[in-house]
């Protein structure tokens, strides 16, 4: 569409951009992963780790209509002060939904090799992947996935910079 995708871009903003160009509207559904783009990231990121079969997800405790089968996992504080349960699955369990509608994602994700991780926020609209510069280049390389590479240095204009 035209639209330049850079450091700067954030949902709201290519939301209207879109509307702008298209008249089409479009809402950026936060804190969740879309199912396509969680299967595309786990099947890339499973040849990333000696550990496909073991990793560890976190969903936030806050939202009232968590499965509940999940609501008596363990509970852990993850940054900002957020209750997280704590999940445990093969990567590929990122593309579960873990609340009664079927449309929220676990927000972060890691292997139990630690080799990278997935972080997100219930207010971010933006995903985050920390990992090797092979791993970081297999999801840019993938057409399924909307990317952006990122410095460690950059500041992202969201709710905690």
């Amino acid at each position: 569409m035209g639209i330049p995708l850079n450091g700067a871009a954030v949902g709201d903003r290519l939301c209207q951009d879109y509307a702008a160009k298209t008249g089409e509207q479009v809402n950026v559904d936060f804190g969740t992963l879309d199912y396509e783009v969680a299967s595309a990231m786990a099947e890339v990121l499973s040849r990333h780790t000696t550990t496909p079969d073991k990793c560890f997800f976190a969903a936030w405790a806050g939202y009232s209509d968590i499965r509940d089968e999940l609501a008596g996992a363990p509970v852990v504080i993850l940054p900002p002060e957020r209750e997280m349960y704590l999940l445990e699955g093969p990567v590929e369990a990122a593309t579960e939904a873990f609340d009664e509608q079927r449309s929220r994602r676990s927000l972060r994700w890691w292997p139990a090799d630690q080799t990278w991780c997935v972080g997100n926020d219930l207010y971010a609209d933006s995903v985050y992947v920390a990992g090797s510069k092979e791993c970081v280049s297999a999801l840019v390389d993938d057409p399924r996935l909307e990317t952006l590479v990122a410095d460690r240095s950059d500041v992202h204009p969201g709710i905690y910079a």
